[in-house]
Order: structure tokens, then C-alpha cells, then sequence
């Protein structure tokens, strides 16, 4: 068993930091901030707490596997039988990113 959640390389994922995309539309090393929550109902103090850190893309998806433009967030281990009942377990719809050149 593993102390920690890693990505395709074997570098641990970080909480309100790491995040995966599909290479062919954000690639490794993206930086990047959530400006709109989208269209899916989503509470205030959820999106405010999605939109503030800068997320960076530390792992792929494979082409194709999480469905066109799609990124996941890494928020923390999601352990314990209720996890997907928080307000933080959600889908975001039509999200507005805003990528950090360098």
C-alpha cells in the first residue's frame, strides 16, 4: 500500500494544486486558475474555494478518456463512506479556466 495519491510518474499528487487534463488540450506544467464555475449548480462557497488556489497539470489523461476539455482537480484523498455527499465532490459545467503564462 502507498502513503499518498501519485500521478503517472510516481510523484505524489498535492491537495488544491495538482490537477490532469487530456495532454492535447492543457499539457504538463500548465498553470492555471478557475475564473467561472460554470453552468452546473454549484454552491458559492464551493466555487470560491475552487476558484482560489492556481492549479497546475501534473498528470495526462488519455487522449480522450475524460471526454473532450475535460480537467480534474485534485482537492485531497477522498476517504470514508460519505465522501462523494460533500458539496466539494461536484462536476463542474461549461467552467471558464484562465491559464498563468510564465
Amino acid at each position: 500500500m502507498d502513503t499518498a495519491p501519485r500521478d503517472s510518474a510516481g510523484r505524489p499528487l498535492r491537495p488544491w494544486s495538482s490537477a490532469a487534463a487530456d495532454g492535447d488540450v492543457l499539457g504538463a506544467g500548465t498553470r492555471f486558475t478557475i475564473l467561472r464555475c460554470g453552468t452546473a449548480e454549484v454552491a458559492a462557497e464551493v466555487c470560491a474555494k475552487l476558484k482560489a488556489p492556481t492549479w497546475t497539470i501534473v498528470d495526462e489523461f488519455t487522449p480522450g478518456l475524460g471526454g473532450k476539455r475535460h480537467v480534474d482537480v485534485y482537492i485531497g484523498e477522498e476517504t470514508g463512506p460519505d465522501f462523494t455527499d460533500s458539496d466539494l465532490y461536484t462536476t463542474l459545467v461549461n467552467a471558464t479556466l484562465s491559464a498563468i503564462r510564465p
